[in-house]
């Protein structure tokens, strides 16, 4: 398609700005701000910091990746070249950390799953708005 290769990069641009926006979020800790930490006791508190910010980094880094791999396929003219999130989570594995680098990209997306759970129990809402 003509101008098909510019909205893959466009797309790929996305991801990218967007996994570096998470990683930079996940090293200032600004997703502490969203958490009600008034009440967390000492052991959440003490928990979830880190789970965020290994968590996020990793969701952050996953998704920075997929972006330069569509971004490599939009450049390169080779469409076999974009990876979802399969894609590259293989991709790790055929880097030379082989799969001690897929398990770390493991560990940081469970993290991430267990500071998910951390974020629903005590995540800001807004209970004043009604409806959409």
């Amino acid at each position: 398609e003509p101008g098909g290769r510019w909205l893959v990069l466009a797309v790929a641009a996305g991801f990218v700005v967007w996994g570096g926006v998470v990683i930079v979020q996940a090293v200032r800790r600004t997703f502490m701000e969203e958490l009600r930490r008034s009440e967390m006791g000492r052991v959440a508190r003490r928990s979830v910091q880190p789970l965020g910010v290994v968590g996020n980094g990793a969701r952050g880094l996953v998704g920075a990746a997929v972006g330069a791999f569509l971004a490599y396929a939009a450049i390169t003219f080779q469409p076999d070249k974009a990876q979802g999130l399969d894609g590259t989570l293989r991709e790790f594995a055929d880097t030379p950390a082989g799969p001690w680098g897929l398990v770390a990209v493991a560990f940081g997306v469970l993290t991430f799953g267990l500071y998910s759970f951390c974020e629903v129990r005590y995540r800001k809402v807004d209970t004043t708005r009604q409806g959409w």
